[in-house]
């Protein structure tokens, strides 16, 4: 897969990779996911994980899994970019010590 591409690459030449994988809201999940669908997916951040990359899971955290954080089906509203960011900015400096 192409993302399995660019993450070996990276690695192979030293960068590092850290993945941010972003939430979507519970009701997009619940009309549109398949548990297949979810099934590829961490199939495919298990496989660039174990070529690396560093994962930042904001679909994890349970403040983000909320209708009420989002200002349609995909989008975070205000609240919602603020928790994302907070999370990001607390985690980041940490995957990128050497």
């Amino acid at each position: 897969m192409a993302l399995e591409r660019i993450v070996r690459a990276r690695a192979k030449a030293g960068i590092p990779v850290v993945l941010v994988v972003l939430p979507l809201s519970p009701s997009y999940e619940e009309r549109y996911l398949e548990a297949g669908d979810v099934r590829r997916f961490e199939a495919r951040l298990a496989a660039c994980r174990d070529l690396g990359a560093q994962l930042i899971r904001l679909d994890e955290i349970s403040d983000l899994r909320s209708d009420a954080m989002f200002a349609d089906l995909v989008h975070l509203n205000l609240r919602g970019r603020e928790v994302a960011t907070e999370a990001v900015m607390a985690e980041l400096p940490e995957l990128l010590q050497p």
